[in-house]
């Protein structure tokens, strides 16, 4: 299990670094299996257990306290630790 050097990090992420690696990887698997990109007509990304945190304009609103100023850390996780058990 991967455990990052700030354990908040678990648990506060952010929309923006999610959403780059969305956009990265959509590329390389798009050039990786040599589709042309105007063939594809839809690509859908899912998360489950986790709430982003905009204002009204849509842009990120921290979740980081205590003084909720790092506006990049904009999504709450839900962290289940139950695999914990089976994976050592």
């Amino acid at each position: 299990m991967y455990f990052p050097a700030n354990p908040r990090s678990q648990w506060e992420q952010s929309t923006d670094d999610i959403w780059t690696a969305c956009c990265q990887v959509t590329k390389e698997v798009i050039q990786k299996a040599n589709i042309d990109p105007s063939s594809v007509k839809g690509i859908g990304f899912d998360a489950t257990c986790s709430l982003a945190v905009l204002d009204e304009d849509e842009k990120p609103v921290s979740v980081s306290g205590p003084d909720f100023k790092d506006n990049q850390r904009n999504i709450i996780l839900w962290c289940d630790v139950f695999h914990e058990n089976y994976s050592n």
